[in-house]
């Protein structure tokens, strides 16, 4: 039986069959099925509105920090801040470039929303995520910055975390809405550089 969740509106997999008649043994019943399936999505309903990427920057960036102030691992002399602090305002710059796109074609930035356009103008000819790009290299900069230079195994992982939790939804949602458009562009364009 499948039990819709009201938490996600995404089925949750019971089986709901009833318990064989005398023996007290069995399989849940409908309602105990789908009071269970709810309250294993609740917490996802009340951390969803947080489910975005920023917090999942300061979330790691937070991670990058107590790295720096447990075990500081940087490079001698200016150069960690020098590189720190150039990964930083590339990533800022061009997260401010994809966000100037955004309001010239008048759609959405939030994750998640119905785009009105598709975006394939400025720096979205180089990468299709370009904030997502800048989001990595503003940790990069900062595992610079903090002396956190073991922490740089962090971005790939930061990356996939972003991948699986955002951009292969957008790009399904970009499919959906602009069709073929949409499919030329990812064919033409990389994902992330």
């Amino acid at each position: 039986m499948i039990v819709l969740s009201v938490a996600s509106a995404r089925p949750c997999w019971r089986d709901a069959r009833p318990a064989a008649r005398g023996t007290g043994r069995g399989r849940r019943s409908v309602g105990q099925s789908a009071r269970r399936c709810v309250s294993e999505r609740l917490p996802l309903r009340l951390i969803r509105p947080f489910d975005l990427p920023p917090v999942w920057l300061a979330g790691f960036a937070a991670l990058v920090w107590a790295q720096g102030r447990i075990l500081g691992v940087g490079l001698p002399g200016p150069w960690a801040a020098v590189m720190g602090w150039a990964l930083i305002c590339g990533g800022v710059g061009l997260m401010g470039l994809a966000g100037l796109e955004f309001l010239r074609h008048r759609t959405t930035i939030v994750p998640r929303q119905r785009p009105r356009d598709l975006i394939d103008t400025g720096v979205y000819r180089v990468t299709r995520n370009p904030i997502y790009l800048g989001d990595t290299l503003v940790l990069a900069g900062l595992c610079f910055l903090w002396d956190a230079l073991p922490s740089l195994v962090l971005v790939p992982v930061f990356g996939a975390v972003i991948s699986r939790r955002f951009i292969r939804g957008e790009e399904r949602g970009l499919i959906e809405n602009f069709g073929p458009a949409a499919e030329a562009y990812m064919a033409r364009v990389h994902r992330w550089l």
